[in-house]
């Protein structure tokens, strides 16, 4: 792995249609780097998606997002043309720059490369394989797929798909088939944390955990329960911060910043701590270690910073947006001049106070604040953050 494998995911994204695009900003924020299974350039385009076409071909060309598929998805534009999905139509703007980094990185070791050429599907093999060892199997996932709870259960995308088929076992082995594919996937990626954004999909994983699996059929090796539960927190969280978010607080801001690398090494500590205990659920536990790395965070900019008597006379009165705009504006003064002046030490400091300027922050991450707020803890910022954490926690 190179340096930027601080926190390598996974995400079947375009099982989750729309919806999926819809936090595709999200998993980019939380993740070093994000993986991705074939990816649909037309869904970029889908009305909730916050990154651009030209903003998603920079992170792949960037290593930020890495894309694999298999060879006729990712080099072949007549076979997604004319493919039965409409989201597999070819976008020239994203998927000639994807097959030219494709072709670029084919002849790098696979860590290193931004886009890697997957070989031909295992899945059907394995799944007709398995029903032909096991054919009580078959009436197993046929009650799965079309009982009162399947939708509830499988992907949309499995359901749909095996619903093509009337003979029940060639509906089994298509239930099957798309599970051992999606764990295959998800070991080629080399992921640390697959991105499991519905339930439904860690109880599907949880249905290949409980069959016998024949000789060297790769098979799910994680709580897909807990993954399912970790990536809903994450979501969820970084979802809530973003109501705090300024002009200045962009994705591509904050992944070409400090914040990106504070938020994906706090996030493979949390699921590295979640990993190593004994106990069966991860409920609220990112919220829980956020919260906790917040008290623990502690803002320099005592009173006492302040100079002469100055402190006594404003900071009983307290500070009215008029004078804070005034201070702003002789600051600029002062230092357009050159005159390094105690008025200036006593104006910096009266608007780290009032919260409109970074101070020292200790024993606690920026990363929130850098992704809340597009800048660094203030005592302004470190207030809406923790009020914003009090109304989760509540």
């Amino acid at each position: 792995m190179d340096d930027s494998d601080l926190f390598r995911t996974f995400c079947h994204i375009s099982d989750y249609g729309e919806s999926g695009y819809a936090n595709l900003h999200r998993l980019i924020a939380t993740s070093s780097p994000l993986v991705l299974w074939s990816p649909s350039s037309a869904l970029l385009r889908s009305p909730g998606c916050r990154v651009t076409e030209k903003s998603f071909v920079k992170h792949v060309e960037a290593s930020r997002i890495r894309v694999i598929g298999r060879r006729e998805w990712l080099l072949d534009k007549r076979f997604r043309d004319s493919h039965h999905w409409s989201g597999a139509v070819w976008n020239n703007a994203v998927d000639d720059a994807i097959r030219a980094v494709a072709l670029n990185d084919e002849s790098e070791p696979p860590h290193r490369r931004r886009v890697t050429i997957c070989p031909d599907e295992r899945g059907l093999a394995l799944a007709t394989e398995y029903v032909e060892r096991h054919p009580d199997v078959v009436d197993t996932l046929r009650a799965a797929l079309t009982g009162p709870t399947a939708s509830h259960d499988l992907p949309v995308g499995v359901v749909q798909h095996a619903l093509r088929y009337d003979n029940p076992r060639e509906l089994a082995i298509n239930v099957l088939r798309p599970a051992y594919n999606h764990v295959d996937a998800i070991d080629r990626s080399g992921a640390r944390a697959p991105f499991l954004l519905a339930p439904k999909e860690s109880r599907f994983h949880e249905l290949m955990s409980s069959l016998q699996a024949p000789p060297g059929a790769v098979v799910p090796r994680t709580d897909a329960t807990v993954l399912a539960e970790l990536t809903a927190q994450v979501v969820d969280l970084v979802e809530h911060m973003e109501r705090l978010q300024g002009p200045r607080a962009t994705l591509d801001s904050f992944v070409k910043g400090d914040g990106h690398a504070l938020l994906t090494k706090w996030l493979a500590g949390v699921c590295a701590e979640v990993a190593g205990s004994r106990g069966d659920s991860a409920e609220g536990v990112v919220l829980r270690k956020l919260q906790e790395d917040f008290d623990r965070g502690r803002l320099r900019d005592d009173w006492s910073d302040l100079v002469g008597n100055t402190e006594g006379i404003i900071g009983g009165a307290g500070l009215s947006s008029v004078l804070v705009e005034v201070i702003t504006q002789q600051l600029g003064v002062f230092s357009a001049i050159g005159l390094a002046t105690g008025a200036v030490q006593v104006g910096h400091s009266l608007l780290q106070k009032t919260g409109h300027l970074p101070v020292a922050y200790e024993g606690g991450s920026q990363w929130p604040f850098l992704y809340a707020f597009g800048k660094p803890a203030s005592r302004r910022r470190h207030a809406k953050l923790g009020r914003l954490l009090d109304d989760l926690a509540g």
